[in-house]
């Protein structure tokens, strides 16, 4: 799956990471599979890193139909982590989107510590999830 997430209730985080190819159906699957766990709260805040998806097959119009139908609240803190100018730009559309109907936590940042840092979430909680994930997404290397 090229998006996955962790749920920490504690401390009332999302960490989510996407790997592989990103576009509007698997992005429908993951909210239906986030919003179906039973720890999920649409009041958490949000980390979602996209720096390993490599490659981006979504549209303004899909991009759009994300933001129109989020599953966080309007008070949730959300930060989108992004490698590409691509992602930054799909990101920004997407907060702005998500400005225009409310939402005013919402952030993109290249750089980890700095998204973490804007939750306020304890970083290695947020640092340990996204490890399990990638170990459990990405391909091992060989020595």
């Amino acid at each position: 799956m090229p998006l996955d997430f962790i749920i920490n209730a504690e401390h009332r985080i999302v960490v989510c990471h996407g790997t592989g190819v990103f576009n509007l159906s698997n992005t429908r699957q993951f909210r239906a599979r986030m919003m179906a766990d039973r720890h999920f709260s649409p009041e958490m805040s949000q980390v979602i890193d996209f720096r390993d998806i490599s490659e981006i097959k979504a549209t303004a119009k899909d991009v759009q139909q994300l933001a129109e139908d989020t599953v966080f609240s309007k008070e949730s803190r959300r930060a989108f982590v992004v490698a590409s100018q691509l992602q930054f730009g799909l990101s920004r559309m997407f907060g702005t989107l998500r400005e225009v109907a409310g939402e005013k936590q919402f952030r993109v940042f290249r750089d980890m510590d700095e998204a973490i840092g804007f939750v306020g979430v304890d970083p290695g909680v947020v640092l340990e999830a996204l490890a399990a994930l990638r170990r459990k997404h990405l391909p091992k290397k060989v020595a």
